[in-house]
């Protein structure tokens, strides 16, 4: 029974192992100003989306999404070349949320009005910078914008214009489906009503690694309170989208970012991803990516890192890590007792 007991032991041990190496990544402040660092950089090159689709794209250098203690700060340059900076606000102690409130009172302007279908829409850079924190090639995970459309559900109606001192809203199809609202004239609580719905919940239906919350509350009859939540979830498994962005040939972005992924062992050890072709003992992370050891340029442990085809999830890995544990003490057990029931037969 001892030798039962240990063989179990031992595979529960090297499970537990390769688990670690394949767990969810805590989002911090630091490695989230990292991921917006990688985004923020000039690109050049192929992409590939969160739906699996490839595209070109070229994309300047922007300023980095700035992380500070408790806030975002977002830098979006206006059509007259003006900058103005949004805020995002964040909570990293449970699950990672990210969410903006904007207050709506009698006095508020058009422009501010027409702007709140684009601000609520601001808490996916939180999902996109946790992606790639997770590992996520960064022109991957920016495509999450493009199947964000909480703008579009936010509001009742598809279409939506400002022009000089007038906004317009409606379905846009003739004059006579949409509503003028005039600077000077127009009741804030009357357009809200008309054009806001109360209440819009969302989910990823792709990743299933965020949900969306959308809340029209009114305060007191000066002030309404928009507010847009975003939780992410670091249980779903991205390893299908990380698979796939590798086999993009255009991965530079990526390699930078995951280098400042750490990956602890069950021996405490941290391995980060260099590539060095003149060490010895390169470990071949073709088939599950499985990281070993403190890594530099200048050591004999060198992780190489080629594209990986299949494995474990590089996220939310406790469903698969738990049947994993049940099939290797199955597998254990089964052996176990041959080996004792060879030992007496002795």
């Amino acid at each position: 029974m001892k030798k039962v007991l240990a063989s179990i032991l031992l595979f529960t041990i090297a499970i537990i192992s390769i688990v670690n190496c394949f767990a969810k990544v805590s989002i911090t402040k630091e490695n989230l100003q990292d991921a917006y660092n990688e985004l923020a950089k000039k690109y050049e090159g192929g992409y590939q989306s969160i739906k699996g689709s490839y595209g070109f794209t070229i994309r300047e250098a922007t300023t980095p999404i700035k992380v500070e203690d408790s806030e975002l700060k977002y830098e979006i340059e206006l059509f007259d070349g003006t900058k103005e900076t949004k805020t995002i606000k964040y909570n990293l102690s449970d699950k990672p949320i990210f969410y903006v409130e904007q207050v709506i009172d009698k006095d508020t302007s058009l422009s501010e009005l027409y702007d709140i279908f684009d601000n609520m829409e601001l808490p996916i850079y939180g999902a996109i910078g946790s992606a790639i924190v997770q590992g996520v090639n960064p022109n991957t995970a920016n495509t999450m914008k493009d199947e964000f459309d909480a703008g579009l559900k936010i509001r009742k109606y598809s279409g939506i214009m400002l022009a000089g001192s007038e906004l317009s809203i409606g379905e846009m199809t003739n004059e006579n489906d949409k509503r003028v609202f005039k600077e000077g004239e127009t009741d804030n609580f009357e357009f809200l009503d008309y054009a806001i719905n109360d209440e819009v919940n969302l989910k990823d239906d792709i990743l299933n690694f965020y949900t969306y919350k959308f809340t029209k509350t009114k305060k007191n009859d000066n002030i309404y309170l928009l507010r847009a939540e975003l939780v992410v979830n670091l249980d779903a498994d991205l390893s299908k989208v990380i698979e796939k962005n590798e086999d993009n040939s255009n991965n530079t972005t990526n390699n930078s970012i995951a280098n400042k992924i750490v990956l602890t062992s069950a021996s405490g050890n941290v391995a980060n991803n260099t590539v060095n072709n003149t060490t010895n003992n390169t470990v071949n992370n073709t088939s599950n990516n499985v990281v070993n050891n403190n890594v530099n340029n200048t050591s004999n442990n060198v992780v190489n890192n080629t594209t990986s085809k299949s494995g474990m999830p590089y996220v939310g890995s406790s469903t698969t890590v738990l049947k994993v544990m049940f099939v290797f003490i199955i597998i254990a057990l089964y052996y176990a007792v041959r080996i004792e029931r060879i030992g007496k037969q002795k």
